[in-house]
Parts: structure tokens; sequence; C-alpha cells
């Protein structure tokens, strides 16, 4: 049984086999991070009897799986880069290192001894889920099974324990815990920085009252690169520049070229200046039926720029806005689509909880085979998510980027950039 030679530094009443368990990992994180993160006056998730129950939780599905549970790991993590300490049961503590991409939401790197790489992480599945959970493998018949948790910003610490499968597929003996699909054949189809209209179609309300310009230099708007990206070119979409029309559109759209499953991103910057009229939606979809219009098709996520609205969080099945707590389609944790209420006054951190003037990350799973369309949206400054909900669609329709204005107030220095768009076949 593993260090139970060990003393809890903190108060534990998880039992002989858990609480030595749990001081390792929790002095590992400290160790890792330089600074004791995890102590008693820390915010509740970074608590000691927090980790407890996480390590609690992770011990008993490594258990009940067909693997052995070897030893622990324990970090931290920033941005695209993690490091941290693995240990067997009674030896010394080892590095362990590596990356991870957070809008692909994958993990891979090594474990050390004496500073040399002794296996690797991630080699045939690494991921980490928004809900916390974080599994991956180690040389294809051992796993890591761990949580996540955000100290601040896109910063936060990892806990785990890692095992032997003796010729099990560690996927599967996790998949049954692990939110989601954890051997997915996945390949990027095209990423499009925008700076060309090829391969897009343009559907807008007639000129002058919206536009779509594609290679637009938004660093000229005193707007930081897209988090995805290398440079400050991307489209940037405008609508009810001079008409002042209820529900003036644009929308740029495209074949997405996978066949059944796939995955759809885009980096989004929602800009306006704080007047009367500033509050349009900007947002993408999936499942649109290539007729022009301009009209909604398939499904859409869509969110205000300035929090004007008492609807700031948008969810359409065609053109019909769904409603929470009637309309199945959004996730059940959501009661309120303004954003001053969780869970998105949590996820846009600002003080007026504006989600506009930052990159938000999009995310659409389309499932080929149950035509459903899964949307998630990331705050790329904090790293934090939301699952919106999700909606059926034709999985082989368009995809499709979206501004629009449902009201009738002109707002010519209100617009979106969009940047960094791509596609995976899942």
């Amino acid at each position: 049984m593993l260090f139970l030679s060990l003393s809890p530094a903190f108060a534990c009443d998880l039992g002989a086999t858990i609480c030595p368990v749990s001081a390792v990992v929790q002095a590992d994180v400290n160790a890792a991070a330089g600074v004791d993160v995890i102590h008693a006056g820390a915010a509740a998730r970074l608590q000691p009897d927090t980790i407890d129950l996480h390590v609690d939780e992770l011990f008993s599905v490594v258990d009940a799986s067909a693997c052995d549970i070897l030893g622990t790991v324990g970090g931290v993590y920033s941005r695209g880069t993690w490091s941290g300490l693995w240990r067997a049961d009674g030896a010394s503590a080892e590095e362990m290192s590596g990356s991870l991409d957070r809008p692909a939401r994958t993990i891979d790197g090594a474990l050390y001894t004496g500073g040399s790489p002794v296996a690797t992480v991630g080699g045939d599945f690494g991921t980490f889920a928004p809900s916390g959970e974080i599994a991956a493998d180690i040389d294809g018949d051992g796993l890591i099974a761990g949580r996540w948790i955000r100290t601040s910003g896109a910063n936060g610490v990892f806990v785990g324990l890692y095992g032997s499968c003796g010729g099990a597929d560690p996927a599967t003996e996790l998949d049954d815990w692990f939110p989601g699909d954890l051997a997915p054949a996945e390949t990027v189809l095209f990423t499009d920085t925008m700076d060309s209209a090829s391969s897009w179609t343009v559907d807008c309300d007639a000129a002058p009252d919206a536009d779509a310009v594609f290679g637009y230099d938004y660093s000229a708007d005193g707007i930081p690169n897209a988090p995805n990206g290398s440079d400050s070119v991307g489209l940037r979409m405008r609508t009810n520049l001079a008409d002042g029309t209820t529900s003036s559109m644009c929308i740029v759209r495209r074949d997405h070229g996978a066949t059944g499953s796939y995955r759809f991103e885009a980096d989004v910057w929602s800009d306006f200046v704080a007047a009367g009229g500033s509050t349009e939606l900007a947002g993408v979809g999936v499942g649109h039926d290539g007729v022009a219009g301009p009209t909604r098709s398939g499904a859409s996520f869509e969110l205000t720029g300035d929090g004007g609205s008492a609807f700031d969080f948008r969810l359409f099945a065609d053109d019909v806005s769904l409603v929470p707590g009637t309309d199945p389609e959004w996730d059940a944790g959501i009661a309120s689509r303004n954003s001053s209420d969780e869970p998105w006054a949590t996820l846009v951190d600002d003080p007026s909880n504006r989600p506009g003037l930052k990159w938000l990350h999009l995310t659409v799973e389309v499932d080929g085979d149950t035509g459903l369309a899964t949307f998630t949206i990331t705050n790329t400054e904090t790293d934090s998510s939301v699952t919106v909900g999700t909606v059926a669609v034709d999985p082989t329709g368009q995809i499709w980027l979206v501004e629009s204005d449902p009201f009738t107030s002109i707002a010519a220095t209100t617009f979106a950039i969009y940047d960094n768009i791509t596609v995976t076949q899942l």
C-alpha cells in the first residue's frame, strides 16, 4: 500500500490509505510551485481537505480498474506548459514536464529520472476536461488519472496518481470516469487565419449596412494578437452601419470538409465604444444549409460585447433563440443568459460583466452519428470555460461566423474580429 509510513501534514480523516498518499501529493505540488499554494488558509478549492477528497476519488477510480497504482504525480501548469514531480511508493521525487494545448485540451510530456526521460506521457492520449479531470497514458501501457485546480488567471496546479495496466488499455480503463472520448483519431483539416476570403461565402445585408473585411489588421484598433495565432490579421465583421433595421446580419460560411464527427474552433473578439447602440451579437454556428439570406440555419452560439442585454449569451436552433430551463438544449447548470449571472460572471471576469474586449475561444464539437453539436466557450485570459449546450444539426452542413444586431440602433463603431479558424476531424 502506498506511503503508509508517512504522516499527513494536515488533519485528514479519510483513513490510513488515502491520507499518506494525499500528504505526498500536496507536498510535491507545493515543492513544484516553490510556494505553499495548498494550505489551510487558501481558497476552498486549494485547501488540504479538498485535495484529500480529490485523491480519494482518484484512488477509487484507478483501484476499480484493471490497473495497479504505483505512485503519485503533482505539479503546476501555466498556459502552454506543465511541470511537477512524480514518485513511486517509497522512492524519491523525480521531475516531470511537458506542454498543453488549451483549445484542443491535450497534454503531452515525459517522466524523468536523474534528468533523463524514462517514459512518455500522452503518447496515445493525453487530455483534460473543463470539469477538472486529467487522463493520459504512460508509454501506452500505464496511466495518469488526475485533477487540475486553477489558482489564478491561466495558472493552476494538478494532483494525481499513476499506475501500470499490465496489458489492459488505459483509455478503456478510464473511459467511464473521464467525460469524453480518451482516444479520438484526430486530424486537423485546416486552420484559416482569415487573411483571405478564399473558400468562404460572404452573406451580409446589402452595403453599406454591413461588411466583412478579410485580412483586417486589428492592431490598428489596439487589439492584441489572438492567442492561437502569430499575427494581428483576421476577419472584421460589422452590421447595422446605416439602415437601423432590426435583425441586421452578416454571415460568412464554408464547407468544413470533415467526414462524420468534427471540431470547429475560433478566436473571437467583440469590440465596441461605450455609447448607445453598442449591443450586437458575435458568434459561431454549424449545420448551415447554404441557402443565401443572410439567415441563421442549423445552430449557433452568440454573445454581446458590451453586456448590454438581458440575454447576453444566446443559443439558437435555426433562428429560434432557446431559453434556459425551458428548452433542453441548454446545459442543465445554466439558468440565465445575463452576463451578470453565473456561470457567465465568472467566465467573463470583468467588473462591468462585459463579454467583449477580450479574446474568447469558441468551440463546437459535432457528432457525426447523432447530429448533436455541443458548444463551449473559454476565456483565454483566465482559462475559465463553460459548456453552453447541445443542439441537433445536420452534421454535413456548413460552418459559419455571424455578427448580428437584434436592435434598430446604428453602431458603426461596434464590430467583431474572428481569427484562427480550425476544423479537426474526430
